[in-house]
């Protein structure tokens, strides 16, 4: 229940994102889940928590979640990235620091520093860890953008399996035409996770209600076969309506493309056009699909 209220609280309070440190920066988190996270880090998780992090870029999330955490109580931030940069990131740093940082990792860097020696940094792509990572059980996993349909086995392991059970999962990047792995990662291990809702347009929270059986933390999205595909989606999409939905359809097309390598036309998105259209959103992913796959015209 705690879970719940907070995550309503952030919902109807996302206003106070813009009173957080470095709100002001690029970051992997939106308004609701920024607060959701702030709340989860000052009244909902344990004494002496284990957080992990997935996908940081600027340091916004380990920033925020690092300031609950006590300084006095070893390593209690775990952080997986590659710290991407993308074009916003890019402008922000030439227009805030002259030059002075060139990629997310240097201002990532800057932002953590107060909270170094609190956190396990594992920079790089996390299939290079599978083998040396330590053993932690986490309290809460936060799940930045997921570039790779490879890396979900050694997420899997290194972060799903190891949350604890009433750990919280944070899926910040779930509505995502491109990127629908999350999506099938967590509808694969559907049983042992319980949907508590959504923040913002693209984030998910989830809690473990269970340890993970040896095949779902070893299924890879890469393994399954088109009905499978079409099975899970289907079972995500009857949960929403609206532009989630419409953002669910493309993904399962964007997944069978990337699966199954199945060739998308135009008239495979005509009916998400026709019935989702409406919502900007999903009609700048539509736009961003068909110039992926060169359909425009």
């Amino acid at each position: 229940m705690k879970i719940k209220r907070a995550l309503a609280f952030a919902k109807k309070n996302k206003r106070l994102a813009h009173e957080l440190p470095l709100a002001e920066a690029p970051r992997n988190a939106g308004d609701e889940a920024a607060v959701f996270l702030d709340i989860l880090g000052q009244f909902v998780l344990p004494d002496g928590a284990l957080v992990v992090e997935y996908g940081a870029d600027t340091g916004f999330v380990t920033r925020l979640l690092a300031q609950y955490l006590p300084a006095n109580n070893g390593k209690n931030i775990f952080v997986y990235s590659r710290f991407p940069s993308n074009k916003t990131i890019d402008r922000y740093l030439q227009s805030n620091f002259s030059g002075k940082f060139s990629h997310s990792f240097d201002l990532w860097r800057h932002n953590v520093k107060k909270y170094r020696d609190n956190i396990s940094l594992y920079k790089g792509d996390i299939r290079n860890y599978a083998l040396s990572a330590g053993t932690e059980s986490y309290d809460l996993a936060y799940l930045g953008s997921i570039p790779s349909i490879g890396e979900i086995e050694s997420i899997n392991h290194l972060v799903l399996d190891r949350l604890k059970v009433g750990g919280v999962v944070v899926q910040s990047d779930y509505f995502y035409w491109d990127s629908p792995w999350a999506m099938l990662q967590m509808e694969i291990a559907s049983d042992a996770f319980r949907l508590v809702g959504d923040l913002d347009q693209m984030t998910t929270v989830y809690v473990k209600e269970r340890d993970l059986t040896e095949e779902e933390i070893s299924v890879s999205p890469a393994s399954l076969k088109e009905d499978d595909i079409d099975k899970y989606f289907a079972s995500i999409a009857d949960r929403y309506d609206g532009a989630r939905k419409g953002v669910i359809l493309l993904s399962r097309l964007r997944a069978l493309n990337r699966i199954r390598g199945r060739k998308i036309v135009r008239r495979d998105l005509d009916p998400v056009r026709e019935e989702f259209g409406g919502s900007p959103r999903v009609g700048r992913y539509i736009e961003a699909f068909e110039k992926a796959l060169s359909l425009a015209g």
